[in-house]
C-alpha cells in the first residue's frame, strides 16, 4: 500500500491487521489449519525475498534503535522481554480464557466461523478477531498450546515506550516522557498476557494511536495518518469499545486541513479498508450470532434459523449491566442515575479503586490543563477521556475498558510533576520489579477482588523452561459425554464455573449452563446437520 513506516512497531501492527483480514475471509469458508498457516508462511517467505531491501532496512532500523538505548533502558527492555516470556509460559490467569477464549480459537482451528455458535455457548457470541488472529498464527499443528499473542504485543508496546523514554533523557521533550511512562502499567497488564485477551490488543493499539497523535499534534514530520486509521480500524474490529479511537487521526486531519496530511489516493485507501473491515465485522457477527451488528441487537435484519434467541440475549445483557454495578434488578431500577453513579464509584476493591481513581483524575484535570503550557493538547486528551467515560457509563463501565485513558491521564500528571531523572528512572525500574514479584512469589488478591477465580496469580515454574503450561489453567480437567436431541456434548466433570468449558473437545458446554437454559428458557442447542461446520440452533422444547 506504499505506507510510510515511521516507527518499527507500526509494521507488525499493520501486518497483524492484514493477516486478520485475510484469516477472517478464509474462516468464513474453512478452518485456519496447517494449509492456511503454511500458505501464510509461504507468503511471508516470498515477501522477504521480493522485498529483501526493505526487510534489511527494517532490521537495521530495529538494531539501531536498540543500540541507541542507554544501558539502563537495554536492561529494562530485556527484563520485560524475559518476564513476558515467563508470564506467557505460565498458567493463564483470566477466567474468560476458560469460558470462551480457548473454545473460540479451537473452533476456528478446526472449523472456521460456525453458524449459530452462540447457541452452544452465550459467550462465543463475543468471538473477537483477536482470536481469529491467534488461530491464524498459533501453529496448532506443531503444538496445541501456543496461546501467547498478547505477550508478543505487550513486548511491542514496551519497546515503543522504552524508545521514547530513552529519547526523553536526551531531548527532555514532554511528549517523549508522556509516551515513555507506559511501562508503569505493566503490573496490571502482565496479568492479561497468559491468555489471548483482546484487551491487550486494544491497549497497544491505543498506545500507538495516542502517542503518534501526541507527536503529530506538534509536528507533521514522520506522520502517516493512513497507518493511524488502519490501526484504529484494527482496534475497533477487535472490540467495539474502541470505536472512539478513530477520532485520533480525524482530529489530526482537521488540525492540518490548511496543509493536508493525505492525498486523494489516501482517502480511497482509508474508505476501502474501512468498508472491508465493516463488511467482515457484520459477516462474522451474522454467522456466529445471527445479529449483523452484535452487540447491537436493535437492528434485527436477518431471518436465519441459527439466530440466538433475542429473549435470552436481552436477559443476559441486562444481567451483565447489573453485574457492572453489582446491583440487583430491583435496586438498579429504583435507583436514580446519581445513586447508580455513586454506587459504581464506591464499588469494593479493585473496581472501586479504578472507578474512583479515574473520576478523581477527570475532576482535577481542568486545573492541570490551566497550569500547563500544553493546554490545547491536554484539553483534547481530556475531552476524549470524558467522551469515552460518558459512553461507557451508558453501556458497560468496566475499568478494563477505560484503563488506557486512566493510564494516559496519570502519565500526563506524572510527566508534569516529576522532572528529576533519577526519580523517573527509579519509578520505571520499580514498576518492572513489581511486575516480576507476582510471577515468582505467591500473591493472593483477596484485597483486590471478590472473584474466587481471580484470587491467585499464575506463578512461573522451572518446568516451563522446557514446555510452557498448557493453554488452560485446568490441564487435568476430565470431560464426560452426554447426548441431548441430535447432538453429543462434552462437559467438564469438576469445574465450579457456570460458563466454564476449559480445553474440552468440540462441542463442549458446561452441563450446569445447559440445564439452566433448558429449565429457565426451555431451549437446548442442537446441530443444524450431522456436520459441526453447519453450526447450531436453539431448539424450543415443548412445555411440560
Amino acid at each position: 500500500m506504499n505506507l510510510k513506516i515511521v516507527t518499527p512497531v507500526i509494521a507488525p501492527l499493520l501486518g497483524s491487521f492484514f493477516i486478520t483480514i485475510i484469516a477472517s475471509i478464509v474462516s468464513v469458508f474453512c478452518n485456519l489449519d496447517i494449509v492456511f498457516e503454511s500458505l501464510l508462511a509461504s507468503i511471508a517467505l516470498v515477501s522477504i525475498v521480493v522485498l529483501k531491501t526493505e526487510c534489511k532496512a527494517y532490521i537495521k532500523q530495529l538494531i539501531a534503535q536498540f543500540i541507541s538505548f542507554s544501558t539502563l533502558i537495554k536492561v529494562l527492555f530485556i527484563t520485560v522481554f524475559l518476564l513476558a516470556i515467563a508470564q506467557s509460559a505460565s498458567a493463564p490467569y483470566l477466567i474468560d480464557n476458560e469460558s470462551y477464549y480457548i473454545q473460540s480459537i479451537k473452533w476456528l482451528d478446526y472449523y472456521g466461523l460456525v453458524p449459530g455458535l452462540s447457541n452452544l455457548h452465550f459467550f462465543l457470541s463475543q468471538m473477537s478477531p483477536w482470536h481469529i488472529l491467534q488461530s491464524a498464527t498459533n501453529l496448532n499443528f506443531l503444538y496445541t498450546h501456543f496461546n501467547d499473542l498478547s505477550g508478543f504485543y505487550l513486548v511491542l508496546g514496551n519497546g515503543y515506550a522504552f524508545f521514547h523514554l530513552n529519547r526523553y533523557f536526551i531531548t527532555r521533550q514532554f511528549t517523549d516522557l508522556l509516551i515513555g511512562l507506559f511501562p508503569i502499567g505493566n503490573i496490571f497488564l502482565f496479568q492479561f498476557i497468559g491468555a489471548p485477551s483482546p484487551d491487550i490488543g486494544i491497549y497497544v493499539c491505543f498506545l500507538i494511536l495516542s502517542s503518534e497523535f501526541i507527536k503529530g499534534f506538534y509536528t507533521k514530520e514522520n506522520l502517516c495518518v493512513v497507518s493511524l486509521f488502519i490501526i484504529s480500524f484494527f482496534a475497533i474490529y477487535i472490540k467495539l469499545t474502541a470505536i472512539l479511537y478513530v477520532i485520533f487521526p480525524v482530529i489530526l486531519i482537521i488540525k492540518y486541513r490548511q496543509d493536508p496530511l493525505i492525498l486523494k489516493s489516501d482517502v480511497y485507501k482509508i474508505i476501502t479498508i474501512a468498508a472491508i473491515t465493516f463488511v467482515l465485522f457484520i459477516t462474522k457477527n451474522s454467522i456466529v450470532t445471527g445479529f449483523p451488528l452484535y452487540p447491537i441487537t436493535s437492528l434485527d435484519m436477518l431471518n436465519v434459523d441459527w439466530k440466538f434467541p433475542i429473549e435470552i440475549l436481552t436477559f443476559f445483557t441486562e444481567q451483565t449491566r447489573l453485574n457492572d454495578f453489582l446491583m440487583t434488578a430491583e435496586v438498579y431500577n429504583s435507583a436514580s442515575y446519581i445513586e447508580r453513579f455513586i454506587h459504581w464509584l464506591t464499588l469494593p476493591k479493585l473496581d472501586g479503586l479504578f472507578n474512583l481513581g479515574m473520576c478523581l483524575l477527570l475532576f482535577i484535570f481542568p486545573v492541570v490543563i490551566y497550569k500547563s503550557k500544553h493546554r490545547k493538547l491536554l484539553l483534547t486528551l481530556y475531552g476524549l477521556s470524558l467522551i469515552q467515560m460518558f459512553w461507557l457509563l451508558s453501556t458497560s463501565p468496566q475499568y478494563r475498558f477505560f484503563f488506557m485513558f486512566f493510564l494516559l491521564l496519570l502519565s500526563v500528571l506524572i510527566a508534569l510533576i516529576v522532572s528529576n531523572e533519577k526519580l523517573l528512572k527509579f519509578g520505571v525500574v520499580l514498576s518492572v520489579i513489581a511486575s516480576a514479584i507476582p510471577l515468582f512469589l505467591s500473591f493472593n488478591l483477596n484485597h483486590f477482588t471478590d472473584n474466587k477465580f481471580h484470587l491467585n496469580l499464575s506463578k512461573f515454574s522451572n518446568d516451563y523452561l522446557i514446555l510452557p503450561h498448557k493453554s488452560t489453567r485446568y490441564p487435568d480437567l476430565e470431560f464426560t459425554k452426554f447426548k441431548a436431541g441430535n447432538t453429543h456434548f462434552y462437559t467438564p466433570k469438576a469445574l465450579e464455573f457456570f460458563w466454564g468449558t476449559g480445553d474440552g473437545p468440540l462441542p463442549t458446554i458446561n452441563k450446569v449452563q445447559f440445564d439452566y437454559f433448558r429449565t429457565y428458557f426451555n431451549v437446548i442447542p442442537q446441530q443444524r446437520s450431522s456436520n459441526l461446520k453447519d453450526g447450531f440452533y436453539s431448539k424450543l422444547l415443548p412445555n411440560d
